[in-house]
This record gives structure tokens, C-alpha cells and sequence, in this order.
């Protein structure tokens, strides 16, 4: 069964057969953006560049010479090399489409949009390879005499049940990562009151301690409910965060 297109006369695209000579008009996909800015045509197939062992033959168009056409079914024709290029008229808000090479320059961007994923995801997974995280030692953190300690799997968090302090933020407080721990600390404490973050650490590797850290925040004499938090990270690799830890303990300001 042969049908006909209409032929209108604002087309601004044209499609030949180079098999048969089947000659067609056709709006352009800019054109059906200013026809039908909000969608709601129907595509009833495609004619053109389509790949014949994956679309089905549905009929043929005529042209006004007697020139034919197939028409295979479908809606949507797009592929890396040929897509839909534009769409010519059955009957009302009914077209079929019009595959052909897509354009240069959209071939290019869709290569280079290619090419750019594959280097960002290449660079993602080598760049702790190239550049080597640097670790932000605390420089309080002096190490303690050896005991030889062999590393431990489980993470040894000390307890601290009151620490003291005078109000120009001094502590007396060995704060401690215990010889054995497969991590490095990082420590935040923090008012229990208000949640404010009154001292925090650098990191501090095992078997290092800081004594008697100054507090980032002047408080008042009185007796504080404080939060001590242990971030910990990996020693070999890069570092990642590991399971984290929460005490709770007193802050007595002199």
C-alpha cells in the first residue's frame, strides 16, 4: 500500500531516496519546535537512513513522479551516526519522521561529551595515585615512648570522664591516640548546651599525644557537658574515613 505526504510550502527540508528518487519535503526540528512547543504530534514511522534488520517495514509513500518510498515503524530513530533530522506531514499533527545523518557538529559534541566522561571517570579513579593526599598532621601531636603495641583490628577509643581548664582556654588533658589503633584521630569536642565546637584537633597518628591543648573557645568558671568525637581515618591508601565514636564527659573551667 502506497500513501502520499502533504507537501507544504513552508518545508525548509528535503529528503531524497538515492535508491529510488522518492522526493519529500520536510519540517525541520527547529520548525516543529515553533509548530509544536509543547509536543503532542504523533509519529506514525520513519523513512530514510534507518536500519532495516532492526525496524520493520510498515508500507510505502509516492511522490507526485510515481517514486516510492518504505516506510518502517517505529517513533523514535535516533542513533550515534543517523538520527531524526526532521518530519514530514501524513495529516493532521500525524507525521512520520525523516532520518539522516545527524549533523557535524552534533556528532562531534556527543564524541567529545564521550571522551570527557571517559576522562573524568579515568581521572577519578587515579587521582590519589597521581596526587597523593596530604595529611594534615597535627603538629601538637608528639609520640609517646614505644611499647611495641602490635596494630590491633578493633579501634581503642580512650575515656575521659572530666577534664579541667582555666578560663584562658588551658587544659589539663593528655589527649591520646593509643599505640596499636589502625587509624589515625582527628577530635572535635564540642559544648553539649549549644553544640559549639570549643577545641579541634589535626590528626593525630596511633601512639601520639597532645598535651594539654588549648581550647579554640574562653569560657566562664563553671562545670560544661561536653561531647568528645573521634573521626577516624585509614593509615594506608587514601585515608578513607572510618567508623567514628562519641563520648560524653565534663569540662570544669577554673
Amino acid at each position: 500500500m502506497s500513501t502520499q505526504l502533504k507537501q507544504e510550502s513552508n518545508y525548509a527540508g528535503r529528503y531524497t531516496d538515492p535508491n529510488t528518487g522518492y522526493t519529500t519535503g520536510y519540517y525541520t526540528l527547529k520548525q516543529m519546535k515553533t509548530l509544536y512547543p509543547q509536543g503532542g504530534y504523533k509519529v506514525a514511522g520513519g523513512i530514510g537512513k534507518i536500519k532495516t534488520d532492526k525496524y520493520s517495514k510498515s508500507h510505502s509513500l509516492e511522490d507526485a513522479a510515481g517514486n516510492t518510498t518504505p516506510v518502517y515503524r517505529g517513533d523514535a530513530f535516533n542513533g550515534f551516526v543517523n538520527g531524526t533530522v526532521g518530519y514530514a506531514r501524513i495529516a493532521d499533527d500525524v507525521f512520520v519522521a525523516v532520518v539522516g545523518r545527524r549533523s557535524h557538529k552534533k556528532l562531534v559534541l556527543a564524541v567529545v561529551g564521550v571522551l570527557a566522561l571517559a576522562a573524568a571517570v579515568y581521572c577519578a579513579v587515579n587521582w590519589n595515585t597521581w596526587f597523593p593526599q596530604k595529611l594534615d598532621i597535627d603538629p601538637s601531636a608528639a609520640a609517646v615512648p614505644t611499647q611495641n603495641v602490635p596494630q590491633r583490628e578493633n579501634i581503642n577509643i580512650p575515656g575521659y570522664t572530666v577534664i579541667t581548664a582555666n578560663t584562658d582556654g588551658k587544659t589539663k588533658w593528655n589527649l591520646v591516640n593509643p599505640e596499636g589503633n589502625p587509624c589515625y584521630f582527628q577530635v572535635v569536642v564540642k559544648n553539649k548546651s549549644n553544640n559549639r565546637v570549643i577545641y579541634e584537633s589535626k590528626l593525630m597518628p596511633p601512639g601520639s599525644e597532645i598535651k594539654d591543648p588549648e581550647l579554640k573557645r574562653r569560657l566562664d568558671t563553671g562545670t560544661y557537658d561536653i561531647t568528645i568525637q573521634y573521626n577516624t581515618f585509614e593509615i594506608e591508601g587514601d585515608h578513607a574515613p572510618m567508623n567514628n565514636a562519641v563520648t560524653e564527659a565534663q569540662l570544669v573551667v577554673e
